[in-house]
Protein backbone atom coordinates (compact mmCIF):
# COMPACT_ATOMS: atom_id res chain seq x y z
CA UNK A 1 0.00 0.00 0.00
CA UNK A 2 1.63 3.64 -1.18
CA UNK A 3 -0.77 5.52 -0.19
CA UNK A 4 -0.26 8.40 2.52
CA UNK A 5 -2.54 11.21 2.41
CA UNK A 6 -6.16 11.77 1.73
CA UNK A 7 -8.53 13.87 3.10
CA UNK A 8 -12.44 14.45 2.77
CA UNK A 9 -12.17 15.78 -0.57
CA UNK A 10 -10.75 11.60 -1.57
CA UNK A 11 -7.78 12.96 -2.68
CA UNK A 12 -5.03 10.49 -3.00
CA UNK A 13 -1.46 10.91 -3.62
CA UNK A 14 1.68 8.57 -3.55
CA UNK A 15 4.99 8.95 -1.19
CA UNK A 16 6.36 11.54 -3.99
CA UNK A 17 2.85 13.40 -3.40
CA UNK A 18 1.28 13.18 -7.22
CA UNK A 19 -2.41 12.58 -7.02
CA UNK A 20 -3.16 9.05 -8.26
CA UNK A 21 -5.48 9.04 -11.05
CA UNK A 22 -6.71 5.68 -10.86
CA UNK A 23 -8.13 6.22 -6.93
CA UNK A 24 -9.53 9.65 -7.68
CA UNK A 25 -13.06 10.07 -6.56
CA UNK A 26 -13.37 6.31 -5.78
CA UNK A 27 -14.85 7.54 -2.28
CA UNK A 28 -12.81 3.76 -0.84
CA UNK A 29 -10.30 3.39 1.62
CA UNK A 30 -9.11 0.07 3.42
CA UNK A 31 -8.37 0.26 7.09
CA UNK A 32 -5.06 0.03 6.47
CA UNK A 33 -5.13 2.88 4.31
CA UNK A 34 -6.78 4.69 6.61
CA UNK A 35 -3.99 4.33 9.56
CA UNK A 36 -1.40 4.81 7.58
CA UNK A 37 -2.82 8.23 6.11
CA UNK A 38 -3.39 9.34 9.68
CA UNK A 39 -0.45 8.51 11.00
CA UNK A 40 1.20 10.02 7.95
CA UNK A 41 -0.34 13.13 8.95
CA UNK A 42 0.42 13.53 12.82
CA UNK A 43 3.73 12.75 12.27
CA UNK A 44 4.41 15.47 9.54
CA UNK A 45 2.40 17.94 10.54
CA UNK A 46 4.78 18.09 14.48
CA UNK A 47 6.86 21.42 14.29
CA UNK A 48 9.68 19.36 14.53
CA UNK A 49 9.10 17.37 11.70
CA UNK A 50 8.00 21.02 9.90
CA UNK A 51 11.61 21.94 10.76
CA UNK A 52 13.70 18.72 9.64
CA UNK A 53 15.32 19.38 13.04
CA UNK A 54 14.52 18.46 16.69
CA UNK A 55 13.57 22.33 17.63
CA UNK A 56 11.54 23.84 21.06
CA UNK A 57 7.84 24.05 20.61
CA UNK A 58 7.31 27.49 20.92
CA UNK A 59 4.01 28.78 22.96
CA UNK A 60 1.11 28.79 20.96
CA UNK A 61 0.25 32.18 18.99
CA UNK A 62 -2.33 33.21 17.13
CA UNK A 63 -6.11 33.75 18.35
CA UNK A 64 -7.07 30.36 18.60
CA UNK A 65 -10.05 30.31 21.82
CA UNK A 66 -10.67 33.63 20.93
CA UNK A 67 -13.76 33.95 18.33
CA UNK A 68 -13.60 38.06 18.35
CA UNK A 69 -10.16 38.09 16.85
CA UNK A 70 -9.52 38.16 13.23
CA UNK A 71 -12.76 38.43 12.04
CA UNK A 72 -13.66 40.14 8.54
CA UNK A 73 -10.03 39.26 6.98
CA UNK A 74 -8.44 41.58 10.15
CA UNK A 75 -4.90 40.35 10.49
CA UNK A 76 -4.67 37.52 13.51
CA UNK A 77 -1.42 37.65 15.83
CA UNK A 78 0.02 36.39 19.38
CA UNK A 79 -2.05 38.07 22.03
CA UNK A 80 1.06 39.76 24.06
CA UNK A 81 1.07 43.03 24.75
CA UNK A 82 4.17 45.23 22.58
CA UNK A 83 6.71 46.57 25.27
CA UNK A 84 8.42 48.78 21.90
CA UNK A 85 12.02 48.17 21.08
CA UNK A 86 15.22 48.81 23.44
CA UNK A 87 17.42 51.36 21.73
CA UNK A 88 20.66 51.39 22.40
CA UNK A 89 22.94 54.48 21.20
CA UNK A 90 27.23 53.83 20.85
CA UNK A 91 28.65 57.27 20.73
CA UNK A 92 32.09 57.77 19.03
CA UNK A 93 34.29 57.47 22.57
CA UNK A 94 32.22 53.69 22.69
CA UNK A 95 29.74 55.44 25.41
CA UNK A 96 26.42 53.42 25.55
CA UNK A 97 22.85 54.62 26.16
CA UNK A 98 19.73 52.62 26.30
CA UNK A 99 16.02 52.87 26.72
CA UNK A 100 12.86 51.85 25.23
CA UNK A 101 12.66 55.02 23.20
CA UNK A 102 14.35 57.93 21.26
CA UNK A 103 13.84 61.45 19.76
CA UNK A 104 15.71 63.37 17.48
CA UNK A 105 15.59 67.06 17.23
CA UNK A 106 17.61 69.81 16.26
CA UNK A 107 20.24 67.63 14.78
CA UNK A 108 20.26 65.61 18.02
CA UNK A 109 19.22 62.33 18.68
CA UNK A 110 17.74 62.24 23.09
CA UNK A 111 18.15 58.98 24.43
CA UNK A 112 14.85 58.83 26.43
CA UNK A 113 16.62 56.92 29.89
CA UNK A 114 16.75 58.21 33.13
CA UNK A 115 18.74 60.80 32.94
CA UNK A 116 17.70 61.00 29.54
CA UNK A 117 21.16 61.40 27.30
CA UNK A 118 21.95 63.67 24.16
CA UNK A 119 24.07 62.45 21.59
CA UNK A 120 25.07 64.70 18.63
CA UNK A 121 25.21 63.43 15.41
CA UNK A 122 28.86 63.90 14.51
CA UNK A 123 29.50 61.88 18.06
CA UNK A 124 26.60 59.24 17.02
CA UNK A 125 28.66 55.95 15.97
CA UNK A 126 25.59 53.62 15.94
CA UNK A 127 22.05 53.45 16.65
CA UNK A 128 20.82 49.73 17.55
CA UNK A 129 16.86 48.78 17.38
CA UNK A 130 16.15 45.76 19.18
CA UNK A 131 12.35 44.89 17.89
CA UNK A 132 10.01 42.60 19.37
CA UNK A 133 8.71 40.27 16.33
CA UNK A 134 5.25 38.86 16.33
CA UNK A 135 4.01 36.96 13.52
CA UNK A 136 1.34 38.25 12.23
CA UNK A 137 -1.06 36.76 9.68
CA UNK A 138 -3.32 38.12 7.20
CA UNK A 139 -6.03 36.25 5.13
CA UNK A 140 -6.04 37.77 1.30
CA UNK A 141 -7.79 34.83 -0.50
CA UNK A 142 -7.52 34.08 -4.37
CA UNK A 143 -5.21 35.94 -6.55
CA UNK A 144 -4.69 36.22 -10.18
CA UNK A 145 -1.15 34.18 -9.51
CA UNK A 146 -0.85 30.67 -10.37
CA UNK A 147 2.48 28.94 -9.25
CA UNK A 148 1.65 25.80 -7.47
CA UNK A 149 -0.62 22.73 -8.10
CA UNK A 150 -1.24 19.36 -6.77
CA UNK A 151 0.86 17.71 -5.09
CA UNK A 152 4.68 18.84 -4.98
CA UNK A 153 4.87 19.18 -9.06
CA UNK A 154 6.47 23.02 -9.54
CA UNK A 155 4.61 25.20 -11.39
CA UNK A 156 0.65 25.84 -11.61
CA UNK A 157 -2.60 24.42 -13.42
CA UNK A 158 -4.72 27.19 -14.25
CA UNK A 159 -6.32 27.33 -10.96
CA UNK A 160 -5.97 30.88 -9.01
CA UNK A 161 -3.78 30.81 -6.20
CA UNK A 162 -5.01 31.32 -2.42
CA UNK A 163 -2.83 34.22 -0.56
CA UNK A 164 -1.72 34.90 2.75
CA UNK A 165 -0.05 37.59 3.59
CA UNK A 166 2.73 36.99 6.93
CA UNK A 167 4.09 40.17 8.65
CA UNK A 168 6.44 40.29 11.79
CA UNK A 169 9.30 38.59 10.65
CA UNK A 170 12.68 37.92 11.93
CA UNK A 171 15.28 39.39 9.83
CA UNK A 172 16.75 35.51 9.37
CA UNK A 173 16.03 33.34 6.21
CA UNK A 174 13.18 30.52 5.61
CA UNK A 175 14.25 26.99 6.23
CA UNK A 176 10.31 26.09 6.23
CA UNK A 177 6.65 27.39 5.90
CA UNK A 178 3.82 25.18 6.67
CA UNK A 179 0.29 25.79 6.58
CA UNK A 180 -1.58 23.09 8.04
CA UNK A 181 -5.84 22.89 7.97
CA UNK A 182 -6.81 20.80 10.71
CA UNK A 183 -10.01 20.64 9.71
CA UNK A 184 -9.57 19.13 6.47
CA UNK A 185 -6.77 17.28 6.76
CA UNK A 186 -4.36 18.95 4.84
CA UNK A 187 -0.48 20.29 4.84
CA UNK A 188 1.01 22.52 2.37
CA UNK A 189 4.76 23.13 2.59
CA UNK A 190 7.64 25.67 1.25
CA UNK A 191 9.81 22.49 1.06
CA UNK A 192 8.07 19.07 -0.03
CA UNK A 193 11.39 16.96 -0.37
CA UNK A 194 10.70 13.49 1.51
CA UNK A 195 6.83 13.81 1.98
CA UNK A 196 3.56 13.53 0.85
CA UNK A 197 2.20 17.45 0.90
CA UNK A 198 1.60 20.20 -1.32
CA UNK A 199 3.63 22.53 -2.58
CA UNK A 200 3.59 26.31 -1.43
CA UNK A 201 5.65 29.21 -2.66
CA UNK A 202 6.74 32.69 -0.63
CA UNK A 203 7.32 35.99 -1.79
CA UNK A 204 10.06 37.84 0.50
CA UNK A 205 12.69 40.19 0.00
CA UNK A 206 15.59 39.41 1.43
CA UNK A 207 14.87 38.67 4.97
CA UNK A 208 12.39 41.22 5.27
CA UNK A 209 10.01 41.62 7.83
CA UNK A 210 7.00 40.82 5.12
CA UNK A 211 5.88 37.72 3.10
CA UNK A 212 3.45 36.47 0.74
CA UNK A 213 2.09 32.47 0.89
CA UNK A 214 0.65 31.00 -2.25
CA UNK A 215 -1.22 27.72 -2.00
CA UNK A 216 -3.24 25.83 -3.89
CA UNK A 217 -6.70 25.54 -3.30
CA UNK A 218 -8.38 22.11 -1.85
CA UNK A 219 -11.36 20.63 -3.00
CA UNK A 220 -13.36 21.69 0.00
CA UNK A 221 -13.93 25.56 0.47
CA UNK A 222 -11.68 26.92 3.11
CA UNK A 223 -13.81 29.31 4.23
CA UNK A 224 -14.69 30.13 7.86
CA UNK A 225 -11.37 27.31 8.61
CA UNK A 226 -8.87 28.20 10.91
CA UNK A 227 -5.40 27.48 9.11
CA UNK A 228 -1.76 27.25 11.23
CA UNK A 229 1.02 28.49 9.99
CA UNK A 230 4.26 27.66 11.31
CA UNK A 231 7.59 29.71 10.31
CA UNK A 232 11.04 27.89 10.46
CA UNK A 233 13.93 30.02 9.90
CA UNK A 234 17.78 29.02 9.39
CA UNK A 235 18.64 29.04 12.76
CA UNK A 236 16.03 26.38 13.66
CA UNK A 237 13.70 29.04 15.64
CA UNK A 238 10.34 29.19 14.88
CA UNK A 239 6.81 31.25 14.88
CA UNK A 240 3.47 30.25 15.10
CA UNK A 241 0.24 32.42 14.13
CA UNK A 242 -3.35 30.99 12.90
CA UNK A 243 -5.47 32.91 10.41
CA UNK A 244 -9.01 32.61 9.62
CA UNK A 245 -10.63 31.93 6.18
CA UNK A 246 -12.97 34.91 5.31
CA UNK A 247 -13.64 34.35 2.18
CA UNK A 248 -14.59 31.06 -0.03
CA UNK A 249 -12.24 29.48 -1.71
CA UNK A 250 -12.50 27.32 -5.06
CA UNK A 251 -10.11 24.58 -7.06
CA UNK A 252 -11.81 25.22 -10.39
CA UNK A 253 -10.53 27.39 -12.95
CA UNK A 254 -12.49 31.03 -12.92
CA UNK A 255 -14.19 32.13 -16.31
CA UNK A 256 -13.09 35.74 -15.45
CA UNK A 257 -9.62 34.87 -15.01
CA UNK A 258 -8.26 32.09 -17.71
CA UNK A 259 -5.43 30.20 -17.44
CA UNK A 260 -3.34 32.59 -19.85
CA UNK A 261 -4.43 35.53 -18.08
CA UNK A 262 -3.02 34.24 -14.61
CA UNK A 263 0.86 35.14 -13.69
CA UNK A 264 2.82 32.61 -13.47
CA UNK A 265 5.94 33.53 -11.46
CA UNK A 266 6.70 36.29 -9.10
CA UNK A 267 7.99 39.60 -9.61
CA UNK A 268 11.80 39.33 -10.03
CA UNK A 269 13.96 40.79 -7.34
CA UNK A 270 16.99 42.69 -8.04
CA UNK A 271 20.08 43.62 -5.67
CA UNK A 272 20.56 47.00 -6.69
CA UNK A 273 24.25 48.54 -6.15
CA UNK A 274 24.04 51.70 -5.03
CA UNK A 275 26.82 54.53 -4.83
CA UNK A 276 28.33 55.50 -0.87
CA UNK A 277 27.71 51.29 -0.66
CA UNK A 278 24.19 51.22 -0.91
CA UNK A 279 23.23 48.12 -1.18
CA UNK A 280 19.27 46.56 -1.27
CA UNK A 281 16.89 44.20 -2.72
CA UNK A 282 14.34 45.07 -4.37
CA UNK A 283 11.27 44.91 -7.47
CA UNK A 284 12.16 47.07 -10.39
CA UNK A 285 8.94 48.35 -11.39
CA UNK A 286 9.47 50.56 -14.22
CA UNK A 287 11.73 53.10 -15.28
CA UNK A 288 12.50 56.05 -18.00
CA UNK A 289 15.61 58.18 -19.13
CA UNK A 290 16.50 59.17 -15.54
CA UNK A 291 15.72 57.03 -12.96
CA UNK A 292 14.07 53.48 -12.05
CA UNK A 293 10.72 53.05 -9.42
CA UNK A 294 11.88 50.71 -7.09
CA UNK A 295 9.58 48.55 -4.61
CA UNK A 296 11.42 47.40 -1.27
CA UNK A 297 10.53 44.91 1.65
CA UNK A 298 10.26 48.44 3.67
CA UNK A 299 9.32 51.44 1.07
CA UNK A 300 6.34 49.96 -1.24
CA UNK A 301 7.60 52.45 -3.90
CA UNK A 302 10.35 55.01 -4.26
CA UNK A 303 11.86 57.18 -7.26
CA UNK A 304 15.98 56.24 -7.87
CA UNK A 305 17.66 58.64 -9.98
CA UNK A 306 20.56 56.67 -12.44
CA UNK A 307 23.29 58.98 -10.71
CA UNK A 308 22.04 56.96 -7.63
CA UNK A 309 22.63 53.56 -9.22
CA UNK A 310 25.78 51.55 -10.29
CA UNK A 311 24.21 48.16 -11.03
CA UNK A 312 21.25 45.85 -11.45
CA UNK A 313 21.88 41.98 -10.77
CA UNK A 314 18.92 39.91 -11.05
CA UNK A 315 17.90 36.87 -9.10
CA UNK A 316 17.68 33.11 -10.95
CA UNK A 317 21.16 34.69 -12.62
CA UNK A 318 23.04 32.39 -14.33
CA UNK A 319 26.47 32.05 -11.81
CA UNK A 320 29.23 33.34 -14.81
CA UNK A 321 26.77 36.07 -15.42
CA UNK A 322 28.01 37.11 -11.73
CA UNK A 323 31.68 37.56 -13.11
CA UNK A 324 30.80 39.69 -16.08
CA UNK A 325 28.92 42.01 -13.88
CA UNK A 326 31.70 42.19 -11.53
CA UNK A 327 33.96 43.17 -13.96
CA UNK A 328 31.85 45.45 -15.49
CA UNK A 329 30.91 47.30 -12.73
CA UNK A 330 34.69 47.44 -11.50
CA UNK A 331 35.26 49.73 -14.72
CA UNK A 332 32.09 50.92 -16.55
CA UNK A 333 32.34 51.83 -19.83
CA UNK A 334 30.54 55.08 -21.56
CA UNK A 335 27.36 52.78 -22.71
CA UNK A 336 24.92 51.26 -20.38
CA UNK A 337 25.45 47.12 -20.47
CA UNK A 338 23.35 44.75 -20.43
CA UNK A 339 23.78 40.61 -19.96
CA UNK A 340 20.84 39.00 -21.34
CA UNK A 341 19.70 35.40 -21.45
CA UNK A 342 18.92 34.21 -25.41
CA UNK A 343 16.04 31.92 -26.35
CA UNK A 344 18.28 29.15 -26.67
CA UNK A 345 19.75 30.12 -22.85
CA UNK A 346 23.02 31.36 -23.75
CA UNK A 347 24.05 34.75 -22.25
CA UNK A 348 25.16 37.87 -24.79
CA UNK A 349 25.58 41.11 -24.35
CA UNK A 350 23.96 44.38 -25.28
CA UNK A 351 25.66 48.08 -24.80
CA UNK A 352 23.78 51.16 -25.40
CA UNK A 353 21.48 54.01 -23.68
CA UNK A 354 18.77 53.00 -21.36
CA UNK A 355 15.57 54.54 -22.38
CA UNK A 356 13.01 53.24 -20.00
CA UNK A 357 11.27 50.25 -18.64
CA UNK A 358 7.46 49.74 -18.25
CA UNK A 359 5.35 46.58 -18.88
CA UNK A 360 8.01 44.06 -18.02
CA UNK A 361 9.78 45.34 -21.36
CA UNK A 362 13.73 47.55 -21.18
CA UNK A 363 14.25 50.03 -23.86
CA UNK A 364 17.56 50.54 -24.83
CA UNK A 365 18.95 52.94 -27.92
CA UNK A 366 21.85 50.56 -29.59
CA UNK A 367 23.40 51.37 -32.68
CA UNK A 368 20.93 53.70 -33.19
CA UNK A 369 18.23 51.63 -33.18
CA UNK A 370 15.68 51.17 -30.18
CA UNK A 371 15.71 47.52 -28.79
CA UNK A 372 13.12 45.87 -27.09
CA UNK A 373 14.38 43.26 -24.02
CA UNK A 374 11.90 41.49 -21.71
CA UNK A 375 12.60 41.97 -18.45
CA UNK A 376 12.32 38.40 -17.86
CA UNK A 377 15.15 37.50 -20.01
CA UNK A 378 17.92 40.27 -18.25
CA UNK A 379 20.04 38.94 -15.79
CA UNK A 380 22.34 41.89 -15.18
CA UNK A 381 22.57 45.28 -15.66
CA UNK A 382 25.47 48.30 -15.01
CA UNK A 383 25.07 51.86 -15.73
CA UNK A 384 27.37 53.83 -17.80
CA UNK A 385 29.89 55.54 -16.04
CA UNK A 386 29.12 58.82 -14.27
CA UNK A 387 29.72 61.45 -12.08
CA UNK A 388 30.19 60.71 -8.36
CA UNK A 389 26.81 61.12 -6.57
CA UNK A 390 26.61 64.34 -4.25
CA UNK A 391 29.02 63.66 -1.60
CA UNK A 392 27.75 64.37 1.93
CA UNK A 393 29.61 67.48 3.71
CA UNK A 394 27.56 67.13 7.16
CA UNK A 395 27.14 64.25 9.25
CA UNK A 396 25.01 61.95 7.66
CA UNK A 397 23.82 57.89 8.28
CA UNK A 398 23.74 54.55 7.13
CA UNK A 399 20.20 52.70 7.76
CA UNK A 400 20.43 49.02 7.76
CA UNK A 401 16.92 46.94 7.15
CA UNK A 402 16.09 43.85 9.07
CA UNK A 403 16.69 42.26 4.81
CA UNK A 404 20.03 43.59 5.17
CA UNK A 405 19.56 46.33 2.73
CA UNK A 406 21.83 49.52 3.38
CA UNK A 407 20.79 52.82 2.46
CA UNK A 408 22.53 56.20 3.26
CA UNK A 409 20.75 58.80 4.47
CA UNK A 410 20.14 61.05 6.45
CA UNK A 411 18.25 61.35 9.72
CA UNK A 412 14.92 63.56 9.86
CA UNK A 413 12.68 62.39 12.61
CA UNK A 414 11.88 59.38 14.39
CA UNK A 415 8.43 58.81 14.78
CA UNK A 416 5.93 56.36 16.84
CA UNK A 417 5.54 54.42 13.63
CA UNK A 418 8.24 55.24 11.60
CA UNK A 419 11.35 56.49 10.50
CA UNK A 420 11.92 59.69 8.49
CA UNK A 421 14.86 60.25 6.41
CA UNK A 422 16.37 62.56 3.95
CA UNK A 423 17.99 60.22 1.00
CA UNK A 424 21.08 61.66 -0.59
CA UNK A 425 19.20 62.76 -3.98
CA UNK A 426 16.65 65.21 -1.36
CA UNK A 427 13.44 62.62 -1.31
CA UNK A 428 12.23 62.37 2.45
CA UNK A 429 10.98 58.69 2.42
CA UNK A 430 9.41 57.36 5.69
CA UNK A 431 9.91 53.69 6.38
CA UNK A 432 8.32 51.78 9.14
CA UNK A 433 10.39 51.39 12.70
CA UNK A 434 10.25 47.50 12.66
CA UNK A 435 12.12 47.39 9.33
CA UNK A 436 15.28 49.63 10.86
CA UNK A 437 17.85 47.62 12.72
CA UNK A 438 20.99 50.03 12.87
CA UNK A 439 21.78 53.21 12.14
CA UNK A 440 25.79 53.97 11.69
CA UNK A 441 27.11 57.57 11.80
CA UNK A 442 29.12 58.40 8.97
CA UNK A 443 31.24 61.84 8.76
CA UNK A 444 31.10 62.25 11.84
CA UNK A 445 34.25 63.16 14.50
CA UNK A 446 35.23 59.56 14.22
CA UNK A 447 36.17 57.15 11.12
CA UNK A 448 37.10 53.92 11.31
CA UNK A 449 39.66 53.06 9.21
CA UNK A 450 38.37 50.05 7.25
CA UNK A 451 35.70 52.35 6.05
CA UNK A 452 38.17 53.51 3.78
CA UNK A 453 40.40 52.42 1.04
CA UNK A 454 44.41 52.59 0.78
CA UNK A 455 46.20 55.36 -1.35
CA UNK A 456 48.39 51.80 -1.79
CA UNK A 457 48.86 48.42 -0.47
CA UNK A 458 52.52 46.72 -0.41
CA UNK A 459 52.26 43.03 0.57
CA UNK A 460 55.47 40.83 0.71
CA UNK A 461 55.08 37.14 1.43
CA UNK A 462 58.33 36.05 3.46
CA UNK A 463 58.35 32.77 1.54
CA UNK A 464 55.32 32.23 -1.35
CA UNK A 465 52.13 32.18 0.84
CA UNK A 466 50.67 35.77 1.10
CA UNK A 467 48.04 36.89 3.42
CA UNK A 468 46.29 39.95 2.35
CA UNK A 469 44.95 42.42 4.89
CA UNK A 470 41.38 42.24 5.62
CA UNK A 471 38.89 44.23 6.81
CA UNK A 472 36.83 43.97 9.91
CA UNK A 473 37.16 40.40 10.46
CA UNK A 474 40.11 38.06 10.74
CA UNK A 475 41.65 35.44 8.14
CA UNK A 476 38.99 32.64 7.55
CA UNK A 477 36.03 34.60 8.45
CA UNK A 478 36.97 34.81 12.23
CA UNK A 479 36.16 37.47 14.27
CA UNK A 480 38.38 40.12 15.24
CA UNK A 481 39.71 39.35 18.93
CA UNK A 482 42.12 40.48 21.25
CA UNK A 483 42.72 39.58 24.84
CA UNK A 484 39.32 37.80 24.69
CA UNK A 485 36.95 40.24 23.46
CA UNK A 486 35.62 40.36 20.44
CA UNK A 487 36.03 43.85 18.29
CA UNK A 488 33.30 44.80 14.76
CA UNK A 489 35.98 47.36 13.13
CA UNK A 490 39.43 47.11 12.99
CA UNK A 491 41.96 45.43 10.56
CA UNK A 492 43.95 42.36 9.82
CA UNK A 493 47.59 42.54 9.11
CA UNK A 494 49.86 39.94 8.49
CA UNK A 495 54.05 40.64 7.78
CA UNK A 496 54.56 42.12 5.62
CA UNK A 497 52.58 44.66 4.77
CA UNK A 498 52.15 48.46 4.47
CA UNK A 499 49.17 50.55 3.96
CA UNK A 500 49.10 54.04 3.23
CA UNK A 501 45.66 56.39 3.84
CA UNK A 502 45.17 59.73 2.59
CA UNK A 503 44.23 61.98 5.61
CA UNK A 504 44.50 65.59 3.00
CA UNK A 505 44.93 67.25 7.09
CA UNK A 506 41.56 66.21 7.93
CA UNK A 507 42.27 64.16 10.99
CA UNK A 508 43.72 65.27 14.16
CA UNK A 509 44.45 62.14 15.95
CA UNK A 510 44.71 57.92 15.35
CA UNK A 511 44.25 55.36 18.04
CA UNK A 512 44.17 51.67 18.00
CA UNK A 513 44.28 48.97 20.35
CA UNK A 514 47.12 46.23 18.59
CA UNK A 515 47.77 43.07 19.33
CA UNK A 516 48.11 39.74 17.77
CA UNK A 517 45.69 37.21 16.83
CA UNK A 518 44.85 34.62 19.35
CA UNK A 519 44.65 31.40 16.98
CA UNK A 520 48.41 32.43 15.81
CA UNK A 521 49.85 31.09 18.97
CA UNK A 522 52.78 32.77 20.74
CA UNK A 523 55.76 32.62 18.05
CA UNK A 524 54.48 36.00 16.08
CA UNK A 525 57.20 38.58 16.32
CA UNK A 526 56.98 41.84 14.17
CA UNK A 527 58.45 45.39 13.83
CA UNK A 528 55.43 47.70 14.00
CA UNK A 529 55.26 51.05 13.67
CA UNK A 530 52.91 54.28 12.51
CA UNK A 531 54.14 56.67 10.25
CA UNK A 532 52.66 60.30 9.47
CA UNK A 533 54.11 62.29 6.14
CA UNK A 534 57.26 59.54 6.94
CA UNK A 535 57.52 60.60 10.55
CA UNK A 536 57.91 58.01 12.81
CA UNK A 537 54.92 58.61 15.68
CA UNK A 538 54.87 54.92 17.26
CA UNK A 539 57.12 52.11 16.60
CA UNK A 540 57.55 48.54 18.87
CA UNK A 541 60.67 47.39 16.94
CA UNK A 542 60.46 43.53 18.76
CA UNK A 543 56.52 43.19 19.06
CA UNK A 544 55.82 39.81 20.24
CA UNK A 545 52.64 37.43 20.71
CA UNK A 546 53.55 36.53 23.92
CA UNK A 547 53.40 40.26 24.84
CA UNK A 548 49.63 42.35 25.89
CA UNK A 549 48.20 44.31 23.44
CA UNK A 550 49.10 47.93 23.94
CA UNK A 551 47.44 50.85 22.91
CA UNK A 552 48.26 53.42 20.00
CA UNK A 553 47.26 57.19 20.19
CA UNK A 554 49.14 59.40 18.08
CA UNK A 555 48.42 63.36 17.01
CA UNK A 556 48.17 63.87 13.14
CA UNK A 557 47.06 67.14 12.87
CA UNK A 558 48.08 68.66 9.43
CA UNK A 559 49.38 64.93 8.32
CA UNK A 560 48.22 64.85 4.75
CA UNK A 561 49.09 60.55 4.56
CA UNK A 562 48.98 57.82 7.49
CA UNK A 563 51.24 54.60 7.19
CA UNK A 564 50.79 51.14 9.27
CA UNK A 565 53.22 49.51 8.39
CA UNK A 566 53.45 45.18 10.12
CA UNK A 567 57.40 43.91 9.23
CA UNK A 568 59.08 40.53 9.70
CA UNK A 569 60.80 40.51 12.72
CA UNK A 570 63.14 37.89 14.07
CA UNK A 571 61.55 34.86 13.70
CA UNK A 572 60.72 34.42 9.93
CA UNK A 573 56.78 35.17 9.62
CA UNK A 574 55.32 32.47 11.58
CA UNK A 575 52.08 33.16 13.74
CA UNK A 576 52.91 37.34 12.27
CA UNK A 577 49.16 38.02 12.43
CA UNK A 578 48.41 41.53 13.79
CA UNK A 579 44.76 42.66 14.73
CA UNK A 580 44.08 46.37 15.00
CA UNK A 581 41.15 46.72 16.93
CA UNK A 582 38.67 49.57 16.67
CA UNK A 583 41.46 51.46 14.46
CA UNK A 584 40.06 55.03 14.48
CA UNK A 585 40.89 58.59 13.26
CA UNK A 586 39.24 61.39 15.08
CA UNK A 587 38.55 65.13 14.09
CA UNK A 588 39.08 68.29 16.28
Amino acid sequence: MTELDCNQENRWVNQSGVMRPDMAGSGRLSVRGWLCACCAFLLWSTPTLFAQNPVQRPKRAGNAGNPAAAQGGQPNQANAKPTGPLVTATTIEDKQYSAKEAEFKDEKLTIKSDPPQTVAMDELQRVVFQHETTLVLEWIGHTDRDTVQIGAVDGGNGVRDVKIRATGLAAKSFKQVAIVSKKQFRVWRLDVKNSPFWKLTADRVGQGSLAEFYFEPPTVDLFDTELEVTVTYDDNSNSKATVKATSHTNDQTDPEFPPEKLVAKGARVATIYGQLGDLFNGNVVRGDAEQFVIETSWQPQFDLPFAQVRGLFFDGSKPEVKTKFDQQLAKPGEDDYVIVQTKDGAVAEVSGRLQGLSDGVLRIMHEGQLKKIRLDRIQALVLADHPAARGWKAPYQTFRMASGDLLSASLVAIEEKTIALRTSWGSEIRIPRETLVEITGRNTRMVNLSELTPSTVEQVPYFDRKMAYVKDKSWNDRPLKLDGKTYSRGLAMHSRCVLTYELNGEFATFRSLVGFEEEAGSRGRVVFRVMADDKELFAKPDFRAVDKPVIVQVAVKGAKQLRLEVDFGEDEDIGDRVILANARLFRE
